[in-house]
């Protein structure tokens, strides 16, 4: 299993803290597959059209590549859809260790603010309410899925980032003695149903609605 290529997937909602703390947690060496960094390069050589699908498009051609050669890589992604899931479990059969983080806050005004600030910096602009879809719909899709990851960590960001707990398959194999609400929810067992967040498939349409325009 040792010598299995692996998968780093660095996930949570937008603001949370994906791309400051992954130099810290992807191994030296490993190929870093970013459509966000691909996109802000290419608005730097072409100017300030949407490049967004030319990004995304880059960026599965530079995973692609990687899968084809059997290359450990790493990809940052919000884990909001059930396609990127099913991505990972295909890269499963390909004989790929899935190796996940994901970092969370326990209350999506924090990752509200933090893209604001981004904003004021130059970075880019993500509508609150999609941020608010994509942190149910990514916390919700997470506690369904959780076993299909070789290894799983979960991060509190909300002060610094801190490890809170780690399954392997879906197993805890370890766990802090003070859990944030996001942890419990996620290591509940899914037919649980927490207060407090909406069902995956209210998360869905009310995104398929913002994404129409509805």
């Amino acid at each position: 299993m040792e010598n299995n290529p692996k998968i780093y997937v660095l996930a949570g909602a937008n603001g949370i803290g994906k791309t400051t703390l992954n130099l810290y947690l992807v191994p030296l060496g490993v190929t870093y597959i970013n459509a966000d960094d691909i996109a802000r390069q290419l608005r730097e050589r072409l100017g300030s059209i949407n490049v967004q699908e030319l990004a995304n498009a880059q960026a599965l051609e530079r995973m692609n590549a990687m899968i084809a050669a059997r290359r450990d890589f790493a990809i940052e992604t919000n884990l909001a859809d059930q396609e990127t899931w099913q991505f990972l479990k295909g890269l499963q059969g390909l004989g790929y260790l899935v190796h996940l983080i994901f970092f969370g806050v326990s209350d999506v005004n924090i990752c509200i603010n933090r893209v604001e600030n981004r904003v004021r910096q130059g970075g880019h602009f993500v509508h609150p309410d999609i941020v608010k879809l994509r942190y149910e719909a990514g916390l919700k899709l997470l506690r369904q899925n959780k076993a299909i990851a070789g290894r799983l960590i979960l991060n509190d960001t909300e002060a610094e980032s801190r490890k809170c707990a780690e399954l392997q398959l879906g197993e805890l194999v370890w766990k802090d003695e003070n859990l944030p609400d996001w942890v419990q929810f996620v290591l509940a067992a899914d037919e649980d149903e927490p207060a407090g967040f909406s069902s995956i498939g209210e998360v869905r349409e009310k995104y398929r609605r913002m994404k129409d325009g509805k």
